[in-house]
């Protein structure tokens, strides 16, 4: 294949930053070269067919490896009922070899019509059973689970409190309970993180951002041909030792790159763990704080990780998380994000100015059915209002948080304008501010110099009813080469 690829007979969108076009684009050795230039000699042409190109979508948070690998095999999402849940993990243990767990994902107590604890397992099966909400920040755990854990340690670890019922949260979820599970083999992570590749470059996906632990980018990332499938910018989940820091440094790639570090702050809205400032509406207390936040190290570990060169990313869904998260920032250059921030207190706008916002349109319609459930009509209307983060002069980057959501830029796009952005402002936040907030200025614009990553939709985005349908992907392009075309 030729190393110039050369895009004409469309209309090419070179970007939210000058939101110009151009009759042709040129890519050589992966980046742009040419902009409404003649075709070189012994190129690559791409007859665009009349179609749109625009920049590759960013995807800037996400759990590649864990969501492609550990986070489960039974599909809880359309379980809806008790006899159901008791079923479908009866029918999974068949399947399930030695020394291994029955893992699921993917309910919800609104779907249920109550949260499940130990007792909705079946008594008759042994093998050990741990069962992810659609979150992942809460799950239930069966007798044959519960029987190999340290309770005692559990239960005094954030959102540990319930877990001799079969329910555990936070920091008791992740610190507590998933070190004692069985490891996935690393082929087998390979394997199934490809996979996923392949999925989001059918989305029109170039750039991610993925939340991921050190010896998974050593171990699955770096051993994949990324130039073929993905730019990816991680941002890990390591504390940030001294070991760990230098190990990093060696990912510093145009594919591969270890961006940040990612510390919680708090739970999330479905679980009833976000940390808010007031109680909620249909339970008792106001959240949880966890990870840094618990132990009160957060505002040392921002300024460990600046120093040593790398972002600081923040989980915060409630408004007191928002808040904090907000407090510890001031004065940290525009590398740091706050993820998620769903809630925002009033008197937290006016310090919205220039920061970095991760937020995922996706869980909106979710969302939206518990809010004033959750937190009261007044409250509700706080809850992913990403106009009024605008207007205050919040910068916002797009992102799905796959597996909890679809990694789809487009059907992001469509929320986000149902819920007041314009188009422009919402391609923006899934193009060129998502790769800002991933420190990857050369991604999301098509300038010279530029990363060579489009996306050619089959209709324009910016003459789209956006209210009754949305443009597809008919092809994804990476550092000029063609990763994926629609089959007619």
């Amino acid at each position: 294949m030729s190393r110039t690829m050369y895009l004409e007979n469309g209309n090419i969108f070179l970007g939210t930053a000058s939101s110009t076009y151009s009759r042709s684009l040129t890519i050589s050795d992966g980046v742009v070269v040419g902009i409404g230039a003649a075709a070189p000699e012994r190129c690559e042409r791409v007859d665009l067919q009349g179609h749109f190109a625009m920049p590759g979508f960013v995807d800037s948070h996400l759990h590649l490896v864990q969501g492609a690998s550990v986070m489960g095999n039974v599909d809880l999402k359309k379980v809806s009922s008790r006899e159901a849940f008791c079923a479908t993990l009866a029918a999974a243990v068949s399947d399930v070899h030695s020394n291994t767990w029955v893992v699921g994902f993917g309910w919800t107590q609104e779907r249920l019509l109550g949260t499940p604890t130990k007792e909705w397992f079946s008594e008759n099966v042994a093998v050990p059973m741990l069962c992810y909400r659609v979150d992942f920040h809460s799950a239930v755990l069966n007798d044959a689970a519960l029987e190999q854990l340290p309770l005692s340690k559990i239960e005094n670890m954030p959102g540990g409190s319930a877990i001799r019922s079969g329910i555990v949260q936070e920091d008791a979820l992740y610190d507590g309970v998933g070190p004692l599970m069985p490891k996935v083999d690393v082929e087998v992570k390979r394997t199934r993180t490809l996979q996923a590749l392949k999925e989001m470059q059918r989305e029109g996906i170039t750039l991610i951002g993925s939340m991921e632990e050190l010896h998974d980018v050593e171990d699955v990332l770096a051993e994949l041909d990324l130039s073929q499938q993905m730019r990816i910018r991680t941002m890990l989940l390591d504390a940030p030792s001294i070991d760990v820091l230098s190990r990093s440094k060696q990912f510093q790639g145009d594919f591969l790159n270890v961006f940040g570090f990612k510390a919680f702050l708090d739970g999330s809205l479905g679980s009833r763990t976000a940390k808010m400032y007031q109680p909620w509406n249909d339970c008792e207390g106001s959240g949880v704080w966890a990870g840094l936040a618990a132990n009160e190290t957060l505002q040392s570990w921002v300024h460990e990780v600046v120093a040593a060169g790398f972002a600081p990313v923040m989980h915060a869904i409630g408004d007191e998380a928002v808040g904090l998260a907000l407090q510890v920032l001031k004065g940290v250059d525009e590398n740091a994000r706050i993820e998620h921030a769903q809630c925002i207190a009033e008197k937290e706008v006016p310090y919205l100015l220039k920061k970095m916002f991760g937020v995922q349109p996706l869980h909106q319609p979710s969302d939206a059915t518990i809010a004033a459930q959750a937190l009261g009509r007044e409250r509700a209307a706080q809850l992913h209002n990403w106009r009024r983060m605008l207007d205050a002069g919040a910068y916002l980057s797009f992102g799905s948080d796959w597996p909890v959501a679809a990694a789809n830029p487009i059907a992001a796009i469509q929320v986000a304008i149902t819920q007041g952005l314009s188009v422009t402002e919402a391609i923006a936040a899934s193009t060129r501010v998502a790769a800002d907030s991933l420190g990857t200025p050369l991604s999301g614009e098509l300038q010279l110099g530029s990363y060579g990553d489009v996306v050619i939709l089959d209709s324009n985005p910016f003459e789209c009813d956006w209210i009754n349908t949305q443009p597809s992907v008919t092809m994804t392009i990476l550092a000029g080469n063609i990763v994926y075309i629609k089959e007619e």
